[in-house]
């Protein structure tokens, strides 16, 4: 068995890319807020002004206090 140079450990490539998939952006987000945010969120950049990155940032594509941003880390 040989790790793909592409995907090297620890680097969490295939999970973000799988946290990019808009059938799990859907499911999570419907999960954590429910039936009302499906098709609302999108994954953005996730790099902060102290330069460090998370995972995934998903936010909604509207204005809402009912609709937070949701941090995967």
């Amino acid at each position: 068995f040989a790790l793909d140079p592409k995907y090297p450990p620890g680097s969490d490539l295939i999970s973000k890319l799988v946290l990019h998939n808009p059938n799990v952006v859907e499911m999570i987000t419907t999960t954590l807020i429910g039936p009302n945010a499906a098709s609302l969120y999108v994954p953005r950049l996730t790099e902060w002004a102290d330069g460090s990155k998370s995972d995934i940032v998903y936010a909604a594509n509207l204005s809402s206090t009912s609709l937070p941003p949701i941090l995967i880390e």
